[in-house]
């Protein structure tokens, strides 16, 4: 299983993606909490609260966590490895917790 933490976290981190996924996230609560014209605003509210922030959170990780997750059993399949992974012998719940725990990290 941490080997294949280890491979997922190298993956999203020698490339662009992790980065770009961290970068939209920050970009898209920065927008809501401060610049558009909504009830998540913190200058309209007129107090400096956290309220706004964890309303708005699970709604982006709902979107971004499926996409990563569904991310990651894509490439495995285009390259072909997915089959090899699969007769390793290593249990599927291991496969899965590996992936998923690479995917909550990153998101």
């Amino acid at each position: 299983m941490f080997a294949i933490l280890k491979k997922e976290l190298w993956s999203y981190f020698g490339n662009w993606s992790a980065w770009v996924i961290m970068a939209a996230f920050s970009l898209i609560v920065t927008l809501f909490l401060f610049f558009f014209d909504n009830d998540s605003n913190i200058f309209e509210i007129g107090m400096a609260s956290l309220q706004s922030y964890f309303v708005l959170v699970p709604w982006l990780l709902m979107f971004i966590i499926p996409a990563l997750s569904m991310k990651t059993f894509a490439e495995e399949q285009q390259t072909g490895t997915l089959n090899w992974l699969f007769s390793q012998p290593l249990k599927v719940s291991d496969l899965v917790f590996g992936k998923f725990l690479s995917v909550w990290i990153v998101g």
